[in-house]
């Protein structure tokens, strides 16, 4: 039993390196940019700041004013998905399926964890949320689904096997 599970950590280890290999350089340019956006000195390339010396490096940051227009249009306006039923009568169900997912979202504050992962995407190229089960409270034995945030989109590695985008 052992070795069975070390073998599957040894595959896990390996699997991880392959995926942090696959999105080492989109990870570290989408870092670069979130930076560029968000942090007063990084519009400057270090070897052309350094070059210049004592002399002024200006920035005008005006990237920041057109990534919250877009962030807060969508937060005007946020998509949402919907559930359609295949045949008419599937039209009943697909409307209670609705209402579940609206009350997952709902209960779970759904809209900071959109908005989190919106505000990581448009800044950076990147942004993620997770669905997860977990107890409503400690006395419960029911499992409810939540819509929970990832704050650090490069805390999430994809499959580098993948084929298809989800």
């Amino acid at each position: 039993m052992a070795t069975k599970t070390k073998d599957d950590l040894t595959e896990m280890r390996r699997r991880y390196a392959l995926a942090c290999e696959a999105v080492s350089t989109s990870y570290d340019e989408a870092e670069a940019d979130r930076r560029f956006v968000n942090v007063p000195g990084e519009q400057w390339d270090q070897k052309l700041k350094a070059r210049r010396g004592d002399r002024p490096t200006y920035e005008f940051p005006k990237l920041e004013t057109h990534c919250r227009q877009v962030i807060n249009e969508m937060r005007q306006g946020r998509p949402q998905g919907k559930v359609r039923g295949m045949e008419e009568s599937d039209k009943g169900l697909a409307e209670l399926m609705n209402g579940i997912c609206r009350d997952i979202e709902a209960r779970s504050n759904a809209d900071q964890a959109y908005d989190i992962a919106y505000e990581c995407a448009v800044e950076g190229g990147l942004g993620h949320w997770r669905i997860v089960t977990d107890y409503r409270s400690q006395d419960d034995f029911e499992l409810d689904v939540f819509v929970k945030p990832i704050r650090n989109p490069f805390s999430v590695k994809w499959d580098a096997a993948s084929i298809e985008l989800d």
